[in-house]
């Protein structure tokens, strides 16, 4: 009975000791959707997947959106319309592969060169 009730305090200081740690060091609040509003927002890899749903959740935002993606078809004709019925204030379309650097230099200079900073 002794063993049973030292492993429960032990089990309950260790949570507390977790739930503190994680509250000062990586807890982030909620971010308000005024926060977000009229924001330029990067994405990549967005014609598909986690990229092109986590798209969606931005322009619900009402935030300005950079879509950068391989296949540009499918961005400009399906994501970017799509974007704009959900309230993005503005959508730029940009092909691009990240597998080189220039490219990902690139993306941010047409990036300041859209107004987006």
């Amino acid at each position: 009975m002794g063993y049973v009730l030292i492993l429960l305090i032990l089990f309950v200081v260790i949570y507390a000791l977790g739930y503190l740690i994680y509250k000062s060091y990586f807890y982030c609040p909620p971010i308000e959707q005024k926060q977000l509003r009229n924001k330029c927002v990067i994405i990549t890899g967005v014609s598909r997947g986690i990229g092109e749903e986590l798209v969606y959740e931005y322009a619900r935002y009402n935030c300005r959106l950079i879509l950068a993606a391989r296949s540009i078809d499918i961005l400009k004709n399906q994501v970017a319309q799509k974007c704009l019925s959900l309230g993005a204030t503005q959508v730029e379309c940009i092909q691009f592969n990240a597998s080189t650097e220039q490219a990902c230099i690139e993306l941010i200079k047409k990036t300041i060169e859209y107004s987006c900073t």
